[in-house]
């Protein structure tokens, strides 16, 4: 899951899924919950996910 607030990482976690959040409006601190914070979809890529899949 690609979220960029803290209801939705939190809903993604209680999933039991895989989330990354990105920072805009909200600091990188309130997504803490997330397997990954990035400050933009540009730092996100297919080798970045499956990094994030591949590490359970």
């Amino acid at each position: 899951v690609i979220e960029d607030a803290p209801n939705g990482v939190q809903a993604a976690k209680a999933a039991g899924a895989k989330c990354i959040a990105v920072t805009n409006s909200t600091n990188a601190a309130n997504l803490s919950e997330a397997d990954l914070v990035c400050d933009s979809l540009e730092q996100i890529n297919l080798q970045t996910i499956i990094e994030l899949i591949r590490n359970k």
